[in-house]
């Protein structure tokens, strides 16, 4: 079973972490792995077919046949104590805006704001 559970491809590294490619190890500094797992948790209400992208803090969402790109800024995730609050704003702010908002592309700021954008067209 992959390090991010099922059906969900990494296409970010996590430093030294057991995945579906096999151990990769990375020289950046990335987030922290057990946020990156609480965001994951939460998504997967919404799909089983996640992306996780460019250090960790973008994550592609597709379910039947929308997508959305979700990006967290760096500081907010590294700033969210204790971490067991991550979880609950996700559920309860990132969720609804996302289920809100097809096809789009949302960033959540330093301090949890949500803004919503046209998505780009790689994803």
């Amino acid at each position: 079973m992959p390090a991010y559970g099922k059906e969900i491809t990494a296409t970010a590294w996590i430093p030294n972490v057991q995945t579906a490619e096999g151990t990769m190890t990375n020289h950046q500094e990335d987030v922290d792995p057990v946020r990156i797992q609480i965001i994951l948790d939460c998504l997967e209400q919404v799909s089983d077919d996640i992306s996780v992208g460019e250090h960790l803090t973008l994550f592609v969402v597709h379910q039947d046949g929308h997508s959305w790109q979700l990006r967290f800024n760096r500081d907010f995730l590294e700033n969210v104590h204790p971490v067991e609050d991550l979880q609950p704003y996700i559920d309860t702010t990132v969720i609804p805006s996302l289920l809100a908002n097809p096809d789009r592309r949302l960033e959540v700021g330093p301090h949890g704001e949500i803004s919503v954008f046209s998505k780009s067209p790689t994803a």
